[in-house]
């Protein structure tokens, strides 16, 4: 019953090796240890479908937003959030490395055509659920 971050996709940092980031490393954890929160950081980029399919088959696994995203962060998140729907409540906001400049990648998230309750989920409430903070939040006021 503890959350855990796992660095995941391509990092911004010089010198890491992208093969140790892939998101299927974790899969055989996620499925054993069910209270164990995880979250693969930015979307698991370039591996963004994996991380999906592992959110939609393993509900203790969590993603954040803070994508290697070129320059254009709305265009970026417009690719990955496939969350309006089922993946809603595993998403959260994060920013990374302070260099990557926060305020526009809050206001992309802000700035996309999903519900404000989605945003809600992804701004603040997966979040605090994540980090137990607030239990059985997730499946009230849908």
């Amino acid at each position: 019953d503890k959350p855990i971050l796992f660095d995941c996709g391509c990092s911004p940092y010089p010198g890491l090796l992208t093969k140790y980031a892939h998101p299927l490393l974790v899969e055989a954890a996620a499925m054993k240890y069910k209270k164990l929160r995880i979250c693969l950081s930015r979307f698991g980029w370039p591996w963004s479908r994996e991380v999906c399919m592992l959110m939609l088959k393993c509900h203790n696994v969590y993603t954040d937003t803070s994508i290697v995203y070129f320059d254009d962060a709305p265009q970026m998140y417009h690719q990955m959030f496939m969350v309006d729907m089922g993946l809603r409540h595993q998403v959260m906001f994060g920013s990374g490395d302070p260099g990557l400049e926060q305020i526009r990648m809050i206001n992309a998230v802000r700035g996309l055509e999903l519900r404000d309750s989605t945003k809600e989920l992804i701004l603040s409430r997966n979040a605090l659920e994540f980090l137990g903070l607030e239990k059985d939040l997730r499946w009230t006021n849908d």
